[in-house]
């Protein structure tokens, strides 16, 4: 019976994994702005916790304060460089990239 309840288990992983969705960025407002300001990104397949949603800007990662699966509201953290935004959902692991 263990030994069913495992393979059960890591089959419902790897399914989950399988067929996880990939979240994106469609944009992001304002597209400007200063450290400590808030941003409001748009996309898809975001988690609803905040907890689970790690934003970088660059190299600097980025405080979320409210989380939506379509949108997600950040403070921009010192450091924040120009380069793309990046948002990782810890429930699949996967990352998004700003265009």
């Amino acid at each position: 019976m263990k030994k069913t309840l495992c393979i059960y288990i890591a089959f419902n992983a790897f399914v989950n994994l399988l067929f996880a969705q990939t979240p994106t960025i469609n944009s992001f407002e304002p597209a400007s702005t200063t450290s400590g300001s808030p941003v409001i990104i748009h996309g898809n397949n975001f988690s609803p916790k905040n907890e689970e949603n790690i934003v970088y800007f660059g190299a600097a990662k980025a405080e979320v304060h409210t989380s939506f699966p379509n949108e997600l509201l950040v403070l921009v953290p010192y450091g924040a460089t120009n380069q793309p935004i990046t948002v990782t959902n810890t429930n699949t692991g996967l990352t998004a990239y700003s265009p």
